[in-house]
């Protein structure tokens, strides 16, 4: 337990409390969405805590927030452009209908809210997006099941094109608290106590909003602590259903670069021949449903394998489907086997095109997929799946990522010392974004080059007294033929270069200043967690490489939660 600011005792926020494991959908031929939510007993027997019905299939829905902070997680559903939230009622063991508390809790399009669980507060925001009038902001606190707004603010909105345009920018208070009887967003500000009030343009919003801010926030340190959300159909896996012992067997073959050796020494899945494939499909439905759907495609293909995936003794089929598409998705099939020996759709999963196949450990099935970082087509881990009754119940990636670096300066030319220190000490994270794996370039502006418009550069690049004008920007894959770099109008205005120089993927460049003369960094990928920076100085058409710095990623294994779709 834990108390409140006003004395009174709240239970811990209690992780998966309700035991919410499975989000099921079933789409309608109307068009419209019936969603079904278990929890651990439930799903076994069948028999959902809630049933909610949607007007489209347009749905998103978060299962993960304490919204009134009574210990227990609620329901938000986003229906199209409206948003829906449940609270659950632990003695009722379900959640509680959505009437009960407040228009708020159904904000329109371009609103919602965050949470201060700190100070157990909400904070409602609404933005305009037709740019007329003014976004709103405000903080709410629980009274029992009453969610009644204490501040509220209003100011320029996130849209619009008139520059000149003045709106009003206020602050006021509710000491007693406002019912929220209506959206908060109307024109009545209620007649609350004024703390601020001034008419700006966004410009001087944006260089005065501090003082604003300060009337609305007070003392109020907000944190929001909204987390994952969930897509309809998406499931919550266990991780505690993979065995430590397999974890650490991959990790081993992993640490040891022989993980397709250490697979092949347990798998069990064997691959069907198409003659097979087509005399099942002639005797179970489900089945046959693929093949045709394969069939009609031009570009459809498939590998099916057969093994044990559930571990109840039967033998069942999975299918990893391709359809078409240079995006390289597909559908991963699961047709559990039934004592009968026929074989039944229990499940389809969303991925792209990776390796796969059934294992075993211990007397327990896994499947076992090969990953790989999309943008830069490079293997960098496992995902690894525990299935029950023929659907998906744990799962648990294992990712390679970089723990640190190793820097080391190479082919450097007289003169040119001082940039390349100045790159190797100001280390990746200058044009990087770290926060996060996998690394995000960052559209960088050296000492040579200055911003001469909109993501719109100009630098005296080939040191001819006749600054270029170019662009350059981050490109990002969309296919499974090409990979992540970065796109610039200046690469069509290069003299022929040696791209075979260097090593990895150009991601990024800039242009950087040494006395009279300027070079062009290139920020080249080179490996899944390996970087370099190379300096070209440029004579007119001919190119000099003058430095190189080079960083070497500490690889290490991290254990990470899956959450994806679960296709029932």
């Amino acid at each position: 337990m834990k108390d409140h600011e006003d004395g009174a005792p709240r239970p811990e926020t209690k992780a998966r409390e309700n035991n919410l494991l499975w989000l099921e959908t079933e789409a309608r031929g109307d068009g419209s969405l019936e969603l079904r939510i278990y929890n651990e007993n439930g799903l076994a027997a069948g028999q959902p805590v809630n049933i909610f019905s949607c007007g489209t299939r347009d749905v998103r829905v978060w299962v993960d927030k304490d919204v009134n902070f009574d210990g227990y997680y609620d329901i938000q559903i986003m229906e199209g452009d409206t948003w829906h939230v449940y609270l659950w009622g632990p003695e009722q063991g379900q959640f509680r209908q959505e009437l009960d508390y407040g228009p708020m809790l159904r904000p329109e399009t371009d609103a919602g809210f965050s949470l201060d669980s700190g100070h157990e507060r909400v904070k409602l925001h609404y933005n305009d997006r037709n740019g007329l009038n003014g976004n709103r902001a405000a903080l709410a606190e629980w009274h029992g099941d009453r969610l009644l707004l204490f501040r509220m603010m209003e100011f320029p909105p996130s849209f619009g094109d008139d520059p000149s345009q003045v709106f009003p920018v206020w602050v006021v208070d509710f000491p007693e608290g406002r019912e929220l009887d209506g959206p908060f967003y109307g024109e009545d500000a209620g007649g609350g106590q004024i703390l601020f009030e001034a008419q700006w343009t966004k410009e001087e919003y944006e260089e005065n909003r501090e003082e604003a801010e300060a009337a609305f926030y007070r003392d109020l340190a907000f944190e929001g602590d909204f987390a994952r959300s969930l897509w309809d159909g998406d499931v919550f896996y266990d991780q505690s259903r993979i065995a430590e012992s397999f974890k650490n067997y991959l990790k081993s073959a992993m640490e040891a670069g022989n993980e397709k050796e250490a697979l092949l020494a347990i798998r069990e899945s064997v691959e069907l021949t198409p003659p097979r494939v087509k005399a099942l499909a002639a005797e179970n439905p489900d089945l046959d449903w693929w093949v045709r759907e394969i069939a009609s495609s031009p570009d459809g293909a498939a590998v099916f394998v057969e093994a044990d995936g559930d571990g109840d003794g039967i033998g069942d089929i999975s299918a990893e489907i391709y359809l078409g598409g240079t995006g390289g998705f597909t559908q991963f099939v699961f047709f559990k086997g039934q004592a009968d020996g026929s074989y039944r759709e229990t499940s389809d999963y969303g991925h792209v095109k990776e390796e796969f196949a059934y294992v075993s450990w211990e007397g327990r099935p896994y499947l076992v997929r090969t990953g790989y970082d999309y943008g830069a087509k490079l293997y960098d881990g496992f995902s690894v799946y525990a299935y029950e009754d023929g659907k998906r119940v744990g799962a648990l990636r294992l990712a390679l990522e970089p723990e640190g670096f190793s820097v080391e300066t190479e082919e450097v030319r007289p003169g040119y010392e001082a940039l390349a220190q100045k790159i190797s000490v100001g280390g990746l994270s200058e044009v990087l974004d770290t926060g996060a794996w996998p690394y995000e370039p960052k559209v960088t502006l050296g000492s040579g080059e200055t911003e001469v418009g909109e993501g719109i550069f100009s630098s005296d690049v080939f040191n001819t007294g006749e600054p270029v004008e170019y662009d350059k920007y981050n490109w990002y894959s969309s296919n499974m033929y090409t990979r992540d770099g970065v796109a610039s109008s200046l690469f069509a205005k290069l003299p022929p270069i040696q791209w075979s120089d260097f090593t990895g993927d150009v991601v990024m460049f800039w242009v950087e200043a040494v006395g009279d003369k300027n070079v062009i960094c290139f920020l080249e990928r080179d490996g899944l967690m390996d970087y370099a920076v190379s300096g070209w100085r440029y004579e007119g058409e001919q190119a000099e490489n003058v430095f190189r710095v080079k960083w070497t990623g500490v690889r290490v294994i991290k254990e990470q939660p899956l959450q994806e779709n679960s296709g029932v």
